[in-house]
């Protein structure tokens, strides 16, 4: 039974208020009669006085019918409210004297649902079902469950005639529910698995959930802890077959991270994974046999002691990373000249290779710096000097600038019997185009021209760049190439600072390096028999020694 009433006068010696509904509806969703109501309420409310701590509510009085035997005290009754409703002050004329106010409410009211804890067994079926709208007033004591406007019910409370309930849906066999369907909601992250569970009810019929509500179909979402999955490391290369019929074969190797699981190319979960490339590959024996091919050179292999200064700049100084990220400190223990030195202390018994590099400086910064006082006092057997990759083919100035300070270096070690290599340059940056040709053919020029002047030896780095570069885009991209060689299209990489100490080697001892000579382990065999081989190239065709 549902009931709905109108409080019209409610008064005592103090204060006096009372209000009119004209509309009260009150729906249910169909499931169930004690789910959540829809009400649609509207009516006016007048008081004397004070008006702006009137309150409207909307409340529900619930109560078990007294024919259910044995009920508990907190089965009997129970009173859920709603927020207070909003008044609007009315305008014109209205049925009150003093101060009149309106109230409109229309909606979907959480706060009436009736808790089901309340209300369990038979009760569910049998009990009476209330709704007063109460006004209340800072001296009109709020309706609650014992006062007296609830004890009013059925006496001096009047009935709202202009309501509409609609009727409670009449119970029908429950369905049985199918099995239930778990399936993964995402992957495993923060070592938790979300899941998604849904079942469904018999066709035709519905079912009842475990919180009481009636549905067709049921959706359940539940976690369970799991195992994230691990990072795949870089791929290690662990061996390389010998070129046949123009190709060879790629071993690699990579671990996941954390002794976890990381999905394979399989998309399978594994610890490790293992590949094999086959990769284009050229058969070229040794351009000319060890000390052949009319390479003069500076010093024999056997000398007991080496000394040796690089002037320059990053272009020997900068730091080697793994990957192609520029901007490393020139401290790193990998660059050129440092690996330089590895390398000739693996064939020589006493080597000293030191540095003198300004971060992009010139030779006029170095001279200018104090750098020729260490040249002058004479304690080097070798000078290997480097200028700056200058805009020479826009700025003459650039290339008078280099020749002044290059001349000064060069007569300046002839008076203490240091022997000089010009050291070469490459580039790939667009600055440094000369017509169609990336690869610095002016400054090859220019820096050979500066060794021929003095009769000193030149090592070519550009042009063996070249032919590295050219090898590499043949079976690649340019800038998979471009990467492989450098870090930031400037900057030596791995395999262009192995053919780099090659090609210092070759100018300085004129001959082939030897195929088992020093190398970083992380550099492949392939990657160091093709710097080796185009470094040598290099020294044969463009490289220059006046000694």
């Amino acid at each position: 039974e549902v009931m709905a009433f109108n409080l019209l006068t409610k008064s005592n010696d103090q204060v006096k208020a009372y209000g009119y509904v004209n509309k009260f509806n009150v729906s249910f969703t169909e499931d169930k009669t004690i789910n959540l109501p829809h009400v649609v309420l509207s009516g006016e409310v007048c008081v004397p006085s004070l008006a702006n701590e009137v309150q409207v509510k909307i409340k529900r009085f619930f109560k078990v019918d007294s024919q259910i035997a044995n009920a508990e005290p907190t089965e009997q009754s129970y009173m859920s409210e709603s927020l207070p409703i909003s008044l609007t002050k009315i305008k014109g004329p209205s049925f009150c004297g003093e101060a009149s106010y309106k109230f409109v409410y229309n909606s979907s009211v959480e706060s009436l649902k009736i808790q089901s804890q309340y209300i369990t067994g038979a009760a569910q079926l049998v009990h009476s079902d209330y709704f007063i709208v109460d006004i209340s007033h800072a001296s009109l004591q709020e309706g609650g469950l014992e006062s007296p406007l609830i004890s009013q019910i059925d006496k001096s409370l009047q009935a709202v005639s202009n309501y509409e309930v609609i009727p409670p849906v009449i119970d029908e066999p429950l369905g049985v529910w199918g099995p239930w369907n778990k399936v993964k909601d995402g992957e495993c992250t923060a070592d938790i698995q979300k899941y998604i569970s849904t079942r469904v009810c018999e066709t035709g019929k519905v079912c009842l959930r475990d919180d009481g509500m009636r549905e067709t179909t049921e959706e359940v979402v539940s976690s369970e802890a799991c195992q994230s999955l691990g990072v795949w490391s870089d791929w290690k290369q662990t061996s390389v077959s010998e070129c046949a019929d123009g190709r060879r074969t790629v071993k690699s190797v990579r671990d996941c991270s954390d002794d976890r699981f990381c999905k394979n190319s399989d998309n399978k979960l594994v610890k490790s994974e293992e590949r094999s490339i086959s990769e284009v590959c050229e058969v070229t024996p040794d351009p000319e046999p060890p000390g052949t091919g009319g390479v003069k050179s500076l010093f024999n292999k056997n000398i007991n002691n080496l000394r040796v200064l690089f002037v320059g700049n990053s272009y020997h100084a900068a730091a080697i990373p793994t990957k192609p990220t520029g901007g490393v400190s020139p401290d790193s223990s990998k660059s050129i000249f440092r690996e330089f030195r590895r390398l000739l202390e693996d064939q020589l018994p006493n080597v000293t290779v030191r540095s003198r590099s300004i971060g992009g400086g010139t030779l006029k910064a170095h001279w200018d710096g104090g750098t020729r006082n260490e040249v002058r006092n004479g304690n080097y057997d070798l000078l290997i000097v480097q200028g700056r990759y200058h805009r020479f083919d826009q700025q003459e100035s650039f290339i008078s600038e280099y020749n002044t300070y290059v001349d000064n270096f060069i007569n300046l070690a002839k008076q203490s019997n240091t022997k000089v290599i010009v050291y070469g340059l490459w580039s790939t940056d667009a600055w440094f185009n000369n017509g169609n040709n990336f690869y610095g053919e002016l400054v090859h020029k220019i820096y050979g021209d500066s060794a021929r002047r003095h009769k000193v030896a030149y090592a070519p780095n550009g042009m063996a760049h070249d032919l590295l570069h050219r090898h590499f885009t043949n079976t690649s991209s340019e800038q998979v190439a471009e990467n492989k060689l450098t870090t930031d299209n400037v900057h030596a990489n791995y395999v262009l600072a192995y053919m780099v100490v090659n090609m210092l080697y070759g100018t300085i001892f004129g001959e082939q390096p030897p195929s088992n000579m020093y190398k970083r382990p992380e550099l492949s065999r392939a990657d160091a028999d093709l710097a080796r081989r185009f470094a040598w190239e290099a020294v044969r065709s463009f490289g220059y020694n006046g000694y």
